[in-house]
């Protein structure tokens, strides 16, 4: 009886001991799993690209568990976005403008970062002018990247050639875009962001959007046209190519149109009008399957940023 014992005991022990080292295994190989991570930006230059590239490159390096997919939406950012939504299947972590992120916040698409943005040690270091824009009873639903001043840059042979002198206020900047339009010139160029902005301001009731609302009045006059439509890779292509006389930017793209080493100047004078203003933040969607993992790369991509989402320190 006691040998029964002595050998019931034996085999349970060695049982446990079993199935203890394969549980430890498998949480083992749980932790030690590759977490992808699937972020969306909209189109890139080859510049913004190499730079996003190495910066992807330093945070794997430093979290071995995680890789970065890059999502990149080459024409229309906006509806691409919300097409990824409406079939189940949104990025982990994209960038929204606040109107874009109000939306998102009542279809309940997006998380809740309040206790993240809380307990974030260098919360000191966002942005918390544009907190109202990405947020709604209190919760804070972006992690904010910046409010930005567009700039709008000017091609100077363009504006010589017709005796156009360079615009002083918004409406002398208007009429100027008009006279451009009437001499056969392409008055302003916009980027990839959307290929219809009419559809994608119905599909996504953005239709408050001042913003919005004055490039799509542009865009029915003919002042505004899409490079994609121009046969250029980006904006600041377009714009070297002396076909384009204004584009619209933030700072961090002087260094971009350097690059293609167009004639240039900018006007400063009326930055202040509110169709110039935009709140971009990093949003992570409902549906991630790594919400901790995600938000720490927002957190690297946020410690790394300068101005704008792509002036990077790297």
């Amino acid at each position: 009886m006691k040998k029964m014992n002595f050998l019931t005991l034996s085999l349970n022990l060695i049982f446990f001991i079993f199935t203890g080292c394969s549980q430890n295994s498998d949480d083992n190989i749980s932790d030690n799993k590759i977490k992808e991570i699937r972020v969306a930006f909209e189109s890139l230059t080859d510049n913004h690209l190499a730079r996003l590239e190495k910066v992807i490159k330093k945070f794997e390096e430093k979290n071995e568990n995680i890789s970065i997919k890059l999502d990149i939406k080459k024409t229309d950012y906006l509806k691409e976005l919300n097409d990824d939504f409406e079939t189940n299947n949104p990025p982990d972590v994209f960038i929204s403008g606040s109107s874009f992120s109000k939306i998102n916040i009542k279809k309940n698409r997006i998380l809740d970062l309040t206790k993240k943005y809380e307990e974030y040690e260098k919360n000191e270091m966002i942005y918390k002018q544009t907190m109202k824009h990405f947020s709604e009873n209190d919760k804070i639903y972006a992690y904010p990247t910046g409010f930005y001043s567009s700039i709008i840059f000017y091609n100077k042979e363009i504006l010589k050639k017709y005796k156009i002198e360079k615009p002083q206020n918004f409406e002398d900047f208007k009429n100027v875009l008009v006279k451009l339009k009437n001499n056969n010139v392409i008055p302003l160029g916009k980027n990839l962001i959307y290929t219809n902005l009419k559809d994608t301001i119905n599909k996504l009731g953005l239709e408050n959007d001042k913003r919005l609302n004055f490039y799509l009045k542009m865009e029915e006059e003919k002042l505004f046209v899409s490079i994609n439509e121009l046969g250029f890779k980006n904006k600041y292509e377009a714009f070297a190519s002396g076909n384009v006389a204004f584009i619209i930017g933030i700072a961090a793209d002087i260094e971009e149109i350097k690059f293609y080493k167009p004639n240039f100047g900018i006007l400063e004078t009326f930055s202040n009008e509110s169709e110039f203003f935009i709140s971009l933040g990093y949003c992570i969607s409902q549906n991630s399957k790594y919400p901790e993992e995600s938000f720490e790369f927002v957190k690297f991509l946020h410690d790394l940023t300068v101005e704008g989402a792509w002036d990077l320190k790297i």
